[in-house]
């Protein structure tokens, strides 16, 4: 099939681009990797208030979206800004490890027997890394207000 001096023209252009795209590795690179400060930082707003003294739980009937049976570590960690990669045992009050049941949900569990009064943040290391991640982690916050 003869092309006309246009079409000719304009596939031999984009066959040079095409060429040179594949050349280049532009065509096929992989997307960079996330960095920390690709994610917004983070931080919880209480949804509970407790007495020193007091037990503070975990999970219930309406603790879903869980992936059925995994294992999962729990911190509480005095109240901050949270970035991602953060660390989260540093400075952590308490720190257990549960058990998803099949239907993705946590079992109720006696969490920390509130021992100072504050403001703590409560996450779910969904991923088990260690470390805060925005798009996994579980983060929500409780005050401990003086008996």
């Amino acid at each position: 099939m003869k092309l006309s001096g246009f079409s000719a023209c304009v596939s031999r252009t984009l066959s040079v681009a095409l060429l040179l795209l594949a050349v280049s590795g532009v065509a096929t690179a992989d997307p960079p990797p996330f960095k920390p400060t690709d994610f917004p930082p983070s931080t919880a707003d209480p949804s509970l208030t407790i007495k020193v003294g007091d037990k503070l739980t975990l999970g219930g009937p309406k603790s879903a979206n869980f992936l059925p049976n995994e294992r999962m570590d729990v911190f509480v960690v005095p109240h901050r800004i949270w970035l991602e990669g953060d660390p989260l045992g540093d400075n952590a009050v308490k720190r257990i490890r549960i058990k998803s049941d099949a239907k993705g949900s946590l079992p109720l569990t006696d969490l920390w027997k509130a021992d100072k009064a504050g403001q703590f943040d409560i996450i779910v290391d969904y991923d088990g890394n260690g470390r805060f991640s925005y798009s996994l982690d579980s983060l929500d916050g409780v005050v401990v207000q003086a008996k």
